[in-house]
């Protein structure tokens, strides 16, 4: 496989106003075994910004669109692996901060997003959520604050064979804390209530009765950060709801992710990614059978500066995705080696 992304961003900084656009075209060229050659051209465009509307608030705002006609799917992506099919994708989300006091701060934040897969599997995934969230700076001028975060959220998912519906709300809290300028942690927990419903189409006896169940669970995320000006490394935990990825509405997620890179001079970096995915439907809903897989990887890489505007690149991924009996399981080896070229346009 053989890519070239042409892009270009352009962005604005002041002591108000942050924002960014950036539009990449990606065109493969792909040689898959007894398909023979296979052509895409994926299109990503994406826009945010930022704005300081008086001392104590702040408002932002994001847009993105993607059109991806490839004809294979990165099992990385979704820990889904989906027959070659077009997914067009479009999110959209605003927040906003304020400062009650100096040492309380609130927020509110909308996100929207929507996933269309094109045939051979033709089903649409919409995401509503909504929170809002408080923070309590512990001391004044302290590096500690408390958090408390409440929110709610609507997946929904459509296709020709099924519908599914699930309501999640929940409650956290949590505190972050930074250690020292190399150091940071940040932790929340809590519980949540969940209402999904369930139907099943056949062509004999057309949509099923619903299937309907109401549940509890628990919410919790940690990070730990460690940087320096030549290291650093993330370690991520969590288990949440998170949207489904076009074979149904909703999924419970478990996850380990590390990051680390290390900068051995000016020109010369490595860098190491892993992860372990858990994703289930039955503690959801027992009538959802669409997603029940575990998904590990791992990639470490090496880059090269050879000019300010010029870096080579070589990474080795390697996923599996474990679907259990009887489904197989599937890998994936990818060799990447990429040469990117920036050019500052305005100075």
């Amino acid at each position: 496989m053989t890519t070239v992304i042409p892009g270009i961003e352009l962005g604005v900084k002041t002591e108000r106003l942050e924002a960014s656009a950036t539009a990449l075209v990606e065109c493969l060229a792909n040689f898959v075994r007894k398909e023979g050659y296979l052509g895409a051209v994926n299109q990503n465009y994406n826009g945010s910004f930022s704005f300081l509307t008086s001392p104590t608030t702040r408002v932002s705002g994001r847009a993105s669109y993607l059109d991806q006609p490839s004809p294979e799917r990165p099992l990385a992506v979704n820990g889904v692996l989906i027959s070659p099919a077009r997914l067009s994708q479009q999110a959209y989300g605003g927040s906003g901060g304020w400062l009650i006091s100096e040492r309380l701060g609130s927020s509110i934040q909308y996100d929207y997003s929507r996933y269309d897969y094109s045939p051979p599997t033709v089903s649409t995934n919409t995401t509503n959520a909504f929170n809002i969230g408080l923070t309590y700076e512990l001391e004044n001028g302290s590096l500690s604050q408390a958090t408390l975060t409440a929110g709610l959220a609507r997946y929904s998912f459509d296709s020709a064979a099924q519908q599914s519906l699930a309501d999640n709300y929940y409650l956290t809290v949590g505190a972050n804390h930074n250690f020292s300028e190399r150091w940071r942690v940040s932790a929340d927990a809590g519980g949540r209530y969940t209402h999904s419903n369930y139907t099943l189409f056949s062509q004999n006896a057309g949509f099923s009765p619903a299937s309907v169940k109401d549940g509890l669970g628990f919410v919790a995320h940690l990070a730990l950060n460690y940087h320096t000006d030549r290291s650093s490394a993330d370690l991520i935990v969590k288990h949440d709801l998170e949207p489904g990825s076009g074979s149904t509405a909703v999924t419970n997620t478990t996850a380990v992710y590390l990051t680390a890179s290390h900068r051995y001079s000016e020109v010369l970096s490595t860098s190491l990614t892993a992860g372990y995915t858990k994703r289930t439907t039955g503690q959801i809903n027992p009538a959802i059978q669409g997603a029940n897989e575990d998904i590990v990887s791992i990639s470490p890489g090496v880059s090269y500066t050879a000019t300010p505007d010029l870096t080579a690149g070589v990474s080795y991924t390697y996923t599996r995705t474990f679907y259990g009996a009887p489904s197989s399981d599937v890998y994936q080896n990818m060799v990447y080696v990429g040469l990117t070229w920036k050019r500052n346009l305005f100075d």
